[in-house]
């Protein structure tokens, strides 16, 4: 390193004089000194000279390394510079052919929407006019639920165009179709071996028939009364081998059965009147309170008091297990 002060005998002085230096190590040294003197001198030259040479050649393969770099990267710009000026060209062709195609297509959108609007009522029309031959292979395959669901999905056109001549027979056909459906699901509603499922959809699918539900409910009422009543008849006339027997079977069969009419009627009806149910399950409970009355003091004499106790309590429990069931019923 060069130091700026040291004066003219300091070797890495700005200041340093050769000639002083010199004659002050001719006063002060030797021979044999001398010559030492002079080959540390000549060593230190020699490897400041290679020193220099290779911090020279490490800076010049950085330079040519730095120089190559730039080069590269002015050529990567130029030909980036040369697609940025293509890809702005391509935008403006696009830009320009989208406005030729939107002032094309504004011409024809609306000749495009009346096409498919046609369209539309094209398959419309063509769905009702396949739609007898459909709903009476449904009819035959008892598939009421697609059968109601294809008529009511197309009720409001078929309505519409009921008075076009060629469509009237259509609507006819249909109706007369849709009728023997709303029959059937009636019956279903009605028989007394449909499961609970059974007359729960039934009952749907006339309501989205549009069968008003107080006329359901008054069916279906009616239905359960005539079959409660002639399980009260039967339960009457059975013959049992005790009065145990007489309750496990007969009685319990009946509690269940009117249990299940009047959930099925909270489910169906829960918005209409439940006055009529609850007219029908009390009447029915009387009746029934008789016929186990009538059952008890018959078998008085014949049965142990403790058949009758057993089989007393058991009536009681299921009789109050239902009467819970009733709408209105606390006890």
């Amino acid at each position: 390193m060069t130091s700026n002060s040291g004066g003219p005998m300091d070797l890495n002085s700005s200041e340093f004089v050769a000639e002083n230096y010199v004659s002050q190590l001719l006063k002060k040294k030797g021979l044999d000194e001398l010559v030492q003197v002079e080959e540390d001198m000549v060593h230190n030259i020699r490897r400041l000279d290679s020193d220099m040479q290779q911090l020279v050649y490490e800076n010049y393969n950085k330079f040519l390394t730095a120089t190559s770099t730039v080069r590269n990267m002015q050529k990567e710009f130029a030909d980036m510079d040369k697609e940025m000026g293509s890809l702005a060209e391509s935008m403006k062709k696009i830009s320009s052919l989208s406005q030729d195609l939107c002032g094309v297509f504004s011409k024809h959108r609306e000749s495009v929407r009346k096409l498919n609007d046609a369209n539309k009522t094209v398959k419309s029309l063509q769905f009702i006019f396949n739609l007898p031959e459909k709903l009476l292979i449904l009819f035959d395959e008892k598939n009421y639920t697609e059968a109601v669901k294809s008529f009511t999905l197309v009720k409001p056109k078929l309505n519409s165009y009921k008075n076009v001549a060629s469509v009237a027979s259509i609507y006819e056909e249909s109706v007369e179709i849709i009728k023997q459906v709303e029959a059937k699901l009636r019956e279903r509603m009605t028989n007394k071996n449909s499961s609970s499922e059974e007359v729960v959809e039934a009952v749907r699918l006339l309501g989205d028939l549009e069968v008003p539900m107080e006329e359901l409910r008054t069916e279906i009422m009616l239905c359960w009364r005539e079959n409660l009543s002639g399980e009260l008849e039967k339960l009457e006339e059975a013959s049992y081998l005790d009065v145990l027997e007489f309750v496990d079977s007969g009685c319990s069969a009946f509690l269940t059965n009117i249990a299940l009419v009047t959930s099925l009627h909270s489910q169906l009806f829960a918005r209409l009147n439940e006055h009529d149910l609850i007219e029908l399950v009390d009447g029915l409970m009387q009746r029934l309170e008789q016929v186990v009355l009538r059952r008890f003091i018959s078998d008085e004499q014949q049965q142990e008091c403790a058949i009758l106790v057993r089989a007393l309590d058991r009536i009681y429990r299921r009789i109050s297990a239902s009467n819970h069931l009733l709408p209105g019923k606390t006890t």
